[in-house]
């Protein structure tokens, strides 16, 4: 469980002073304070996967002003925790975890109508 958070600018400079080395979970802040999005760190450390989202290519995580995060051991389970809880506190999924997983679902569809999977299996 998250002791008392604490935020911090989302700034490389930042990133890499303060975000821990060692895996586990993180959460990123529009400037309102806001939670857009959950992340896990499994095998880099956090501060690692934090800097990859300093130039995004997500237009989402463009609004990322602050972060936070938790060293778990178990980073998949905590995330889950995460997630589970935002949701049934607010009915949704964080504005950037939704708007990543309706993108990936969308791919995902697209790949499977495309006949690619059908095709290869069918040896054609």
């Amino acid at each position: 469980m998250m002791q008392t958070e604490i935020l911090f600018p989302f700034l490389e400079t930042i990133i890499a002073e303060s975000a821990a080395k060692a895996g586990g979970v993180y959460t990123l802040y529009d400037k309102k304070k806001k939670i857009i999005y959950y992340g896990k760190a499994q095998k880099q450390g956090i501060s690692e996967r934090l800097l990859s989202h300093t130039n995004p290519e997500s237009d989402c995580l463009k609004s990322v002003h602050y972060f936070s995060f938790e060293v778990t051991n178990n980073p998949e389970k905590r995330y889950a925790q995460l997630l589970r809880k935002y949701q049934n506190t607010n009915g949704k999924l964080p504005d950037c975890n939704e708007r990543m997983e309706s993108a990936a679902r969308r791919e995902a569809q697209e790949f499977a109508s495309s006949g690619v999977l059908t095709n290869a299996f069918l040896g054609n």
